[in-house]
């Protein structure tokens, strides 16, 4: 199984893809920048597709350890 399918599984979250994987060895660090599959998301309010949408604002979650890693981000 390709470690990327497992890293999505593992956090439970659906309809991205994994762009970047920073490792922070010494603060114990992991950063990990996904992109959500717009044409598959949909808005809570209206329930319209975010096909549409233009401007993107990053967004930052914190995620569960992962191995050594103690303090996981998700930008997105």
């Amino acid at each position: 199984m390709d470690m990327e399918k497992i890293i999505i599984e593992l956090l439970g979250i659906q309809d991205v893809t994994i762009e970047d994987i920073k490792k922070f060895k010494k603060d114990l660090r992991l950063e990990i920048k996904i992109k959500q599959k717009k044409e598959e998301c949909y808005c809570s309010h209206c329930g319209l597709q975010f096909k549409a949408v233009k401007d993107w604002s990053l967004k930052r979650l914190k995620a569960p350890p992962m191995g050594i890693y103690q303090r996981v981000e998700l930008k997105f």
